[in-house]
């Protein structure tokens, strides 16, 4: 296969394979760039998603614990979506790092990691999104009530099997990912890269239909049919409630503040899938697009396109942690203890009711 292409030393090295030679993608790595100004605005953007992703669901998590959410399987699904999409963003600052070298500085050990680790955090982040899409159409379609410790013990097997999944099912990308040497304009360069031990792109291929699949369609389907059938629900029982009402002459002086709160779920529910499907859509089209490229040749895919894909499912751990925030959150809550942990307030001007723990409307949160 020939060794060419617009991206050839820039994201595509040539490695002897017997006979011929055969190129390989860099993935994470651009080399030989004429100015390190895009490198570095890469490295800026990764950093500043992390720290907002990390700074947001760790505020999540400081309020689910300060707040003593009630024990449901939908709060511990939360939780967990948490930890992993902290786990998966954790990746960023490194990945920022590779951009910035030269060459690959990093060892064999953080090569056979870095991609395994995030696809690992990744799917798993999917699944348990899809887990609690699961958990909120059950509830909605199915009332049904069993003891906290029967709730935390299926919350936890199914966190634990999908963890368990994942890190055991990419085992092989960790195995095949490798670093190695090529001589690039009278210099050794160090890269990381995939090698199959299939050289006619067999394993590749199947590789990449199994991850877009597993980790993004099917998933998809899952997600956006509960949330489907939620929004059937909830237009059903707003029908139910217009068709009562149109015969009842008080119905102008009642609120109707239950059809407000279901308006609310639902757009939030709109907001989850269509930011999940655009946020994972592009890493699916990049590895397909990088696929076809290697296995014809063309060598044409910079580097630049997968870290831009990437930094997009970075940034949907911070979309999660708002959009999981304003559906769990209790805003009023939220204001007692932001105003507990700030000191020198006067918390006097909390009017909690004894009975009805409602706080006075007129406080700002946190000012």
């Amino acid at each position: 296969m020939p060794c060419n292409g617009e991206e050839f030393g820039h994201s595509y090295f040539c490695l002897p394979m017997g006979d011929h030679e055969k190129s390989y993608f860099t993935f994470f790595s651009e080399y030989n760039r004429l100015g390190h100004g895009a490198a570095i605005f890469e490295a800026i953007l990764l950093n500043v998603i992390f720290c907002l992703s990390l700074l947001v669901n760790l505020i999540v998590i400081w309020y689910m614990w300060r707040s003593k959410l009630r024990k449901t399987v939908t709060n511990y699904f939360v939780l967990n979506l948490v930890l992993a999409d902290i786990a998966f963003v954790i990746t960023a600052p490194l990945t920022a790092y590779i951009r910035l070298q030269a060459t690959w500085t990093l060892g064999q050990g953080m090569c056979s990691f870095v991609v395994y680790w995030i696809l690992v955090c990744g799917t798993v982040t999917i699944w348990l999104m899809t887990a609690i899409s699961i958990d909120r159409y059950t509830n909605v379609t199915h009332v049904t009530s069993s003891p906290a410790r029967v709730r935390l013990w299926k919350v936890f097997g199914i966190s634990f099997a999908i963890w368990t999944t994942c890190v055991l099912s990419f085992l092989p990308v960790s195995v095949f990912f490798r670093v190695k040497d090529t001589r690039f304009e009278n210099s050794s360069v160090k890269f990381c890269t995939l090698i199959w031990p299939d050289t006619n792109h067999v394993y590749s291929m199947v590789f990449t239909v199994l991850v877009s699949v597993v980790c993004y369609i099917f998933p998809v389907a899952i997600i956006s049919t509960n949330y489907y059938r939620i929004y059937q629900k909830y237009s059903e029982s707003k029908r139910a409630v217009e068709n009562f009402n149109s015969d009842n002459i008080m119905r102008a002086q009642q609120p109707d503040s239950r059809h407000q709160r279901n308006k609310k779920v639902v757009r939030t529910l709109i907001v989850l899938v269509m930011a999940f499907i655009v946020m994972w859509l592009p890493v699916s089209i990049v590895l397909g697009v990088i696929e076809y490229d290697v296995s014809h040749g063309h060598n044409r895919i910079p580097s630049s396109v997968l870290i831009w894909a990437t930094a997009l499912a970075y940034l949907n751990t911070l979309v999660n942690a708002f959009i999981y925030g304003s559906m769990f959150i209790d805003l009023r809550r939220m204001r007692l203890l932001c105003r507990k942990w700030i000191p020198g307030r006067d918390r006097n001007k909390i009017a909690v009711g004894p009975a009805t723990h409602v706080i006075d409307p007129t406080i700002n949160i946190c000012n």
